[in-house]
Order: structure tokens, then C-alpha cells, then sequence
């Protein structure tokens, strides 16, 4: 299949004579003006466009900028006999033209530049595939990614209810805090899928922890089976970056955590936000038979273990989101209670 090339010039003579030039190895459509060649464009795909700058009613320049946006992947060639590098240089910088021919040419260069402008052409479109195949790609892989979130979601709602809300309040505090920094949001739903597998291999702890009685055999039992879990789901395709986020929960900003003691940012920002709610969510609401602590405590302890067990930049947000959502609490509490002792003195 011949490529397309459409010729707009307002002279018949160089119309003819490039028609007399290119046809014999491309299918060329002819247009005396701006106007006709948007009209060939809105019904034509055009591989690559060649126009006279100098034409009634509308420039060369003038014309690309509009073909630019009617036909974005068609290559654009100006043709001018006039010194206008002003006008060029801006249309060659803003990517409406690809190159200028200056008249008169020689039509053996004006070939090869024709050729080249092709050769463009197949590279952007080459580009533009690769792109789509791997946005396309990424898209099946987040969904897959969802998908998974959701059955993990529901089969720790199933085994473990109590663990599940205990995920469901991490999962979103650590959205708030994952916003806050900007993450994207695949990288979001990572952090999520990460909390709900973390808590799925752990469900249960808490039950069996009263049984064996806090014992040292109790830590080893968990660890066997939170390993063995790990090592089940780094089979599943997909979840590489979601493992390695699952096994550095355990890791400390200063570098004394485990498995690897990794420290600061070589910990995945992942884990050093699922570390940071989680620890915050087990003060609160302690998973084994310890004291409740409450929020101001917990922020405090929080903020002392800011550079040693955690990345202190993201202990201030995350202090700071956990303040503001108490004060709006309050404030939002503060009209009932007025109102209630409005009724109880009436």
C-alpha cells in the first residue's frame, strides 16, 4: 500500500510538476488551497502533508497549524521561496512543521526529504503502537490488581471480620496519607492490596496468640506461617511489588528493622506508609492483650519513633491529618451536644 501524500500549493504549475515527481512511489492528492485540503483532511489519512507557504487567504504556516489538529499524525512539510525565519522557526519549535524546502529545489533532495519525512512518520506510528500496547498493558495489569484487592478484601471479611475492619481503618488512613503525598493512583491501590494481604496472613494471630499464651513459640508459628503466605502469593503474576512492599512492614527508617534492615528510602514508600498506620492503628486498637492508647499517646509515641522507626517526613503529614481529623470530629460534634443541652434545661 502506497503512502498518501497531499500537495497543497495555489499554482497548478508546481502542482503538477511534484504530482510528475512523487507519483510514481506515492498516491498523491493535489489541493489548491488551505481551505480544500482541511476538506480532504476531515475524509483522508494522510501520511504526510507538503504545503506552499505562500497562498491567498491563508499562509502554509497558518494552514499546518490547522491540519496540526485535524490530522495530528501526519507529518508536515513547508515549501517557501521567501525569507520568513521568524514565522518557520516558531512553526518548527511548536512541532506544527517538520522541515522547510526552499524553492527552487532539486528534486532528487526533495525526494530523499520526502523519504525521510516517511520514515518520521513510521517511527511516530511505531511510538504511538508501543505506547498504546503498554497502556493497555498497565490498565489489565491495575485491574488485575483490583480484582485480586477485592477477592483478598473479601475472603479476610469471611476468615476474620475483625481483622477485616482493622485492614479497612489502615487501608484508610494510609489512602489519606498516600494522597497527601501524591501517589499515584495505581501505586495507591498497591498500598492497599498490600494492607489486605498483610492482614490476611496474619489473621488469626490473635486467637492463637491466647491459646499458646504470648509464648516465644507463638512468634515462631506466626512467622512460619506469614512466610509461607509470602511465599504462595510471590507466585501470583503481577504482585512482585506488592510482596516486596507485604515483607518490609517490618523494616525501621534507621535501619534495625527486619528482614534485610533497610533503612531510610531504600525502604519502598509503600511499606514505610503501610508500616507508619499500621503501628499507629495497633496502638489504638491493640491486636493482642495490651493496653488501648489513646490518640494523643499514640501520636506522641508516634513522633518519637519519627527518624529511628519511621520516616519522619511522613510522620509530621500523617500527625497532622490525624489532628485535623480529630478537630473536624469535634467540631462536627460540638452542634449535637449544644443541642442536646438546649432540650435537657428545656
Amino acid at each position: 500500500m502506497k503512502y498518501k501524500i497531499l500537495i497543497v500549493d495555489d499554482e497548478q504549475a508546481n502542482l503538477r510538476l511534484l504530482d510528475r515527481v512523487l507519483s510514481p512511489d506515492y498516491e498523491i492528492i493535489l489541493a489548491e488551497s488551505g481551505a480544500s485540503a482541511l476538506d480532504i483532511l476531515a475524509r483522508e489519512t494522510i501520511a504526510l502533508i507538503i504545503t506552499d507557504q505562500r497562498m491567498p487567504g491563508m499562509t502554509g504556516i497558518d494552514f499546518l497549524k490547522r491540519a496540526a489538529a485535524a490530522a495530528p499524525n501526519s507529518v508536515r512539510i513547508v515549501v517557501t521561496g521567501y525569507t520568513d525565519a521568524e514565522a518557520l522557526v516558531e512553526a518548527i519549535n511548536s512541532g506544527v512543521v517538520y522541515k522547510y524546502i526552499t524553492k527552487p529545489w532539486i528534486n532528487s533532495d526533495f525526494k530523499i526529504t520526502v523519504q525521510r519525512a516517511l520514515q518520521h512518520h513510521e517511527a511516530q506510528r511505531a511510538q504511538r503502537n508501543l505506547q498504546e500496547r503498554y497502556t493497555k498493558v498497565v490498565n489489565e495489569a491495575d485491574e488485575a490488581r483490583a480484582s485480586f484487592r477485592n477477592l483478598v478484601g473479601a475472603l479476610l471479611q469471611l476468615q476474620d471480620p475483625d481483622g477485616y475492619d482493622r485492614a479497612m481503618r489502615v487501608i484508610s488512613l494510609a489512602t489519606d496519607l498516600a494522597q497527601v503525598l501524591e501517589l499515584r493512583r495505581p501505586d495507591i491501590e498497591k498500598l492497599q492490596l498490600a494492607i489486605f494481604v498483610r492482614a490476611i496472613l496474619i489473621s488469626g494471630d490473635q486467637a492463637s496468640s491466647k491459646a499458646i499464651g504470648n509464648s516465644v513459640d507463638h512468634a515462631l508459628e506466626a512467622l512460619r506461617k506469614f512466610e509461607s503466605g509470602i511465599e504462595v502469593i510471590s507466585e501470583i503474576p503481577l504482585m512482585h511489588e506488592v510482596v516486596i512492599a507485604v515483607k518490609q512492614f517490618g523494616e525501621k527508617y534507621d535501619g534495625s528493622g527486619y528482614p534485610s534492615q533497610l533503612f531510610g528510602e531504600s525502604i519502598t514508600m509503600i511499606a514505610r506508609i503501610g508500616a507508619l498506620v499500621t503501628a499507629y492503628d495497633e496502638m489504638s486498637f491493640p491486636l493482642y492483650d495490651e493496653p488501648q492508647i489513646e490518640p494523643k499517646a499514640a501520636i506522641e509515641k508516634i513522633q518519637n519513633a519519627a527518624g529511628i522507626d519511621f520516616d519522619p517526613m511522613m510522620v509530621d503529614i500523617f500527625c497532622s491529618l490525624v489532628k485535623a481529623k480529630e478537630d473536624k470530629e469535634l467540631h462536627e460534634l460540638s452542634p449535637r451536644v449544644s443541642t442536646e443541652s438546649a432540650v435537657s434545661l428545656v
